[in-house]
């Protein structure tokens, strides 16, 4: 297998630089998102009032905070060997996702209710509109590789030029102008 480091981080200043360097990426993000205002920052408020969080010390304490506990866990992670090291990083970011989804305050009660119909209507929805799409995709695919297939210029011309937009048009774009552009001629 080929890598960018051989497995240089799991020893010495190799290992502090990285985690070093994967610290500090925090403490610029967390200090530009001003991380102060939410969960991370409550933790310090015990130890600080209000005012001093909210200003640009409790900003760059929480950025702090993160900066130490991401280069400590970076260069305990580092020590792993590799395998252990995926495991652990699906692990912390599984947690991360877990948690944040958990930060949206939901409501078991009302999903659990309305469980049934998601399942009912929602998936046949999910299938069928999946199905056609599948099916149209499909066709329209097949024609444009048939028609840059054909030999004939003009119709090999419109299969190239299908198969170029929709490769090269960000889907956004191509989104836009389906929804917003066929309307304006009257499609």
């Amino acid at each position: 297998m080929i890598t960018l480091t051989n497995g240089a981080f799991r020893q010495g200043p190799a290992r502090l630089k990285a985690a070093a360097t994967l610290g500090l990426l925090a403490f610029v993000l967390a200090f530009a998102l001003a991380f102060n205002q939410g969960l991370i920052g409550s933790f310090l408020r015990p130890a600080m009032s209000e005012e001093t969080l909210s200003g640009w010390w409790g900003r760059f304490s929480v950025s702090m905070v993160i900066f130490l506990a991401v280069s400590g866990l970076g260069y305990l992670v580092l020590s792993l060997s590799r395998r252990a090291q995926l495991i652990t990083v699906w692990l912390l970011l599984a947690a991360g996702a877990f948690g944040f989804f958990l930060s949206f305050e939901l409501s078991f009660e009302f999903i659990g209710r309305k469980l049934p119909f998601l399942l009912g209507t929602g998936a046949f929805t999910t299938l069928y509109v999946s199905a056609i799409s599948i099916s149209l995709a499909f066709a329209f695919a097949l024609m444009g590789a048939t028609a840059k297939l054909s030999g004939i210029g003009v119709i090999e011309g419109v299969g190239a030029f299908y198969t170029s937009y929709f490769r090269g048009v960000p889907l956004l774009v191509q989104l836009f102008l389906i929804y917003l552009g066929l309307p304006q001629i009257a499609m």
